[in-house]
């Protein structure tokens, strides 16, 4: 495992984000004054550290892509003859509904369970429903039949 000091994860973050912005191992190592293939190799040997860095840089890059590309739709959409205004605003509606469909869900939405419900078995529940069902009178009768010992036909006696 490599033993990722600040000045190692310095150049890591560099190199992810110049990677990240789509430059090739050979110019993010002359940037940084390496070996190509060490710096690859440096790259790999650590691992989640450098995933996570690129991982970071690259949301970075796809971010500030979008708000170049937003401001530039919104020039043409104010600044455009009528067909490229009609273009422009059709990718920002577009934008938008992607940002919606693919939005976080709120987790309040999701039904929470029944803490009352905790630890019962689904026999319990079914049996609750069933007792909602009947009258007082009946769960007396149905308790009195249940605490009576069976009796024999009397062809068995």
């Amino acid at each position: 495992m490599l033993n990722i000091t600040p000045e190692v994860e310095a150049i890591l973050q560099f190199a992810a984000k110049l990677r990240a912005e789509g430059s090739s191992w050979n110019a993010v190592a002359r940037a940084v004054d390496y070996d190509a293939d060490d710096l690859e190799q440096l790259c790999k040997d650590a691992g989640k550290v450098y995933q996570l860095l690129y991982s970071k840089a690259r949301r970075a890059v796809v971010r500030e892509s979008l708000a170049e590309s937003m401001f530039t739709l919104r020039r043409l959409l104010r600044e455009g003859n009528a067909r490229e205004s009609r273009h422009a605003a059709e990718c920002l509606a577009r934008i938008s509904m992607t940002f919606v469909r693919h939005r976080q869900r709120s987790k309040a939405n999701e039904p929470k369970p029944d803490p009352r419900l905790e630890g019962l078995r689904e026999e319990d529940i079914e049996l609750v429903k069933w007792l909602s069902t009947k009258t007082d009178e009946e769960i007396a009768e149905f308790a009195q039949r249940r605490t009576q010992p069976p009796t024999l036909p009397e062809a068995e006696k």
